[in-house]
């Protein structure tokens, strides 16, 4: 009988730079080898190993500066605001991936955007063609609620640009049944009232990133097309108890159907020596139609009343950003940005 075993990768981070005081920058290299015992299918997996990280994908306010949230690519931030970077992660096969670099502190080179710790996803320069690709079918027995859906994902390079492109999507149908009864204070009964609830919600969303050099400037696309479609049909069939009143049934339908698009484009140039400038341009776009109405019939089938609303609303928002980093002086960096929105 025979036994094999293979070394285990190390617990402890491959390297660390800085002094180890709380007040002082450090960065702590974390090899993609740290990661193998987690199993880890894409980058957003190792980075939620990541000792003492919390990951932010920022917010909606209006502008990119709060909306970029604490994850670097490469040493370069995202420019994306629907697109958030959790889901630029899921997207890159962990086999991409170098190593992660914790950045606590501003340090050189390294755009911290004002938050206190950043992780920096290294990714390999040369890597082959990774294709990515998920299914499931979620299934509640007790509501009925079904759920498929599924993911795939390519990452390759292109006429000297490398990209990651995905399509993603899934389906909920949601069925449920519900019976409510009014009493009055004395527990007579005042009505008898069934539901019936079909609730169902698709959505689909396409993704685009990628980056390479046009001459000495660094070019970066990152876009994304997203299509939501709700729908929520209620049936209701009330029994009042009172002398002289009627049965009636009402009908409740619901909808909600809005399309994304965002498209950001980053270009980074050396304007000089130990000067880089880099301009930010996103335009965002949201097209909202919602749509409600009330049906009720009496116990011998005719419409006793109707209501409707319809609601639609458009979105937009364009932002054009310019950043200036000079790094002459040691260990220091010092930044230019302005921001229009």
């Amino acid at each position: 009988m025979a036994f094999a075993s293979s070394a285990q990768p190390s617990a402890e981070p491959i390297h660390e730079t800085g002094a180890a005081s709380e007040d002082s920058v450090r960065t702590v290299e974390y090899p993609a080898a740290f990661f193998m015992r987690y199993q880890p299918n894409t980058a957003l997996d190792m980075v939620k190993q990541l000792p003492g990280f919390q990951l932010d994908d920022g917010d909606s306010a209006r502008g990119f500066t709060a909306a970029a949230g604490n994850i670097l690519i490469n040493d370069r931030r995202p420019s994306v605001k629907q697109d958030t970077p959790s889901a630029i992660l899921n997207r890159i096969p962990a086999s991409n991936v170098i190593r992660i670099d914790l950045v606590r502190g501003q340090m050189s080179g390294v755009d911290m955007q004002g938050q206190p710790v950043v992780a920096n996803i290294i990714m390999r320069e040369e890597s082959p063609a990774a294709v990515r690709w998920e299914g499931f079918l979620w299934k509640n027995f007790y509501t009925g609620t079904v759920m498929p859906g599924g993911s795939i994902s390519l990452s390759d390079k292109w006429n000297g640009f490398d990209f990651n492109a995905g399509l993603e999507g899934n389906r909920h149908v949601h069925v449920t049944k519900g019976q409510r009864d009014s009493v009055d204070a004395a527990g007579n009964l005042l009505e008898d009232r069934s539901d019936k609830n079909n609730n169902s919600h698709f959505t689909v969303s396409g993704n685009l990133n990628a980056s390479g050099w046009i001459g000495q400037t660094l070019m970066q696309l990152n876009a994304e097309l997203g299509f939501n479609d709700i729908s929520d049909k209620t049936t209701s069939n009330r029994l009042p108890q009172a002398v002289g009143s009627t049965p009636r049934s009402e009908f409740f339908n619901e909808g909600r159907r809005s399309n994304d698009i965002e498209l950001g484009v980053n270009a980074e140039r050396e304007l000089g020596k130990d000067l880089t400038g880099r301009s930010i341009l996103i335009f965002t776009r949201t097209d909202l139609d919602t749509s409600s109405d009330q049906t009720a019939l009496n116990s011998t089938g005719q419409q006793t009343l109707f209501r409707e609303s319809d609601t639609g609303t458009l979105t937009t928002e364009g932002i054009g950003r310019i950043e200036f980093e000079w790094r002459r002086i040691a260990d220091h960096s010092i930044q230019f940005n302005a921001e229009g929105a």
